[in-house]
């Protein structure tokens, strides 16, 4: 045996000596055939006999625990590891890595922590307006739409209708509605239930009658004509409403609406408001939307899509396309960004019908344009198609149509 051999048995064994105690296993011949790369036979402290296996030979070795101090540290060096992967992804670089650096793509307002939502802290000013903003994204600066400004206060509660924007295809409002008298504790609801505010009710209406539902968040017209609640977000103490404008709204010229704000304890729908209704009459002028009739079909993965136009609404521009589904076991629905299933989209996507849907861009087109769908979603109809694939079915693209759009 060479010098430079005996040396490295030698150190090998002061290590594995020093490592496990006398209640161990002997590591010695593990450690001798790893540094000689022959069989070897020891003698376990409990005067069982065993046989050493050559290294690389492809037999399995029995394993038995070694309570040694180096094992221990090492778990105790993946505990730590582990502790930082868990405040990773929970912490500031877990919400960059799932939500994205802000922009068109940041979380939705309505993903508040709880604290947010039990104590308003990152409420204050403002909060209605950037709600407001979130649903008509091509502003830029102050928030587009028309500042109201009307307070009232009732049953210890103050509701502000800060803002209102009107087209021919939504009305938008943003509202701020504060609990004077503080959080409350519902102690029927059990000891972990956290304080709740008085909040407003935002329940969509698409297909259901206005009987069925209880009182919530509602706008009216002067001649009664009732607009859908169709898209909203609550994030104490503010909320931004999306209603669908029935056909018809006359553009170009000041219309009269009237807003009803019931509030609840903790936004829970009951059969009457813990405060409230708030009625608010208000006029405001109706925009109009210039349309861009495109007509363009671009065909990727067998499924043709057809970018129908661009309804160029100066603050909620929309882009309507239409295809057949791939197959009738899912639900297809086209997206404008590749957001895989666990995310919202970054813009709302709303279904019209006969296969046509209306996907919110980023900002109105102009002059040279581009219109993106990034890839279709295909979540399950039927039990079959839920229990081959819980998670739904995804065809990527892109299908892109590009277009001259007139100048404003």
């Amino acid at each position: 045996m060479s010098e430079q051999r005996r040396r490295l048995e030698g150190a090998l064994r002061r290590c594995a000596e020093r490592g496990a105690p006398a209640d161990t296993v002997d590591l010695w011949p593990a450690v001798r055939e790893r540094v000689s790369g022959t069989r070897v036979e020891g003698t376990t402290t409990d005067g069982e006999r065993t046989e050493g296996v050559r290294a690389g030979s492809g037999v399995r070795r029995s394993l038995r625990p070694v309570q040694a101090p180096l094992a221990l540290a090492l778990a105790a060096l993946s505990v730590l590891i582990l502790g930082l992967i868990v405040f990773a992804a929970s912490g500031p670089v877990g919400d960059l890595v799932e939500n994205g650096p802000p922009g068109p793509g940041a979380p939705d307002p309505r993903e508040a922590t709880n604290q947010e939502r039990s104590d308003g802290s990152a409420g204050g000013e403002g909060v209605a307006d950037r709600l407001f903003a979130n649903y008509l994204p091509g502003g830029e600066g102050t928030p587009p739409g028309e500042k109201v400004g009307q307070t009232q206060t009732a049953d210890g509660a103050e509701v502000t209708l800060e803002r209102a924007y009107a087209d021919e295809d939504v009305v938008v409002v943003g509202i701020e509605a504060r609990d004077l008298d503080g959080p409350q504790k519902l102690e029927e609801r059990g000891p972990d239930y956290g304080p709740v505010f008085l909040q407003p009710l935002l329940i969509g209406e698409e297909g259901e009658t206005a009987a069925d539902l209880p009182p919530r968040v509602d706008i009216t017209d002067a001649g009664g004509e009732d607009y859908d609640n169709i898209d909203g977000t609550t994030q104490y103490p503010g909320a931004a409403v999306v209603f669908e404008a029935p056909e018809g709204l006359e553009a170009g010229r000041e219309h009269r609406f009237r807003l009803e704000v019931p509030l609840f304890e903790g936004g829970m729908p009951g059969e009457k408001p813990d405060a409230g209704p708030f009625v608010f009459d208000f006029e405001i002028p109706v925009r109009t939307n210039p349309v861009v009739e495109v007509g363009q079909e671009a065909t990727k993965g067998g499924v043709a899509i057809t970018l129908e136009r661009v309804v160029n609404s100066p603050s909620r521009p929309q882009a309507v396309v239409c295809f057949d589904p791939p197959d009738e076991y899912h639900e297809w629905r086209p997206s404008t960004a590749p957001t895989g299933f666990q995310r919202e989209e970054p813009l709302p996507v709303r279904r019209l019908g006969g296969g046509c849907w209306s996907l919110t861009l980023e900002e109105p087109v102009e002059g040279r344009s581009s219109v993106t769908v990034t890839e279709l979603f295909g979540y399950p109809r039927t039990a079959q198609a839920a229990q081959e694939d819980e998670d739904g079915k995804q065809i990527r693209g892109p299908w892109t149509f590009e277009f001259e759009a007139p100048d404003p």
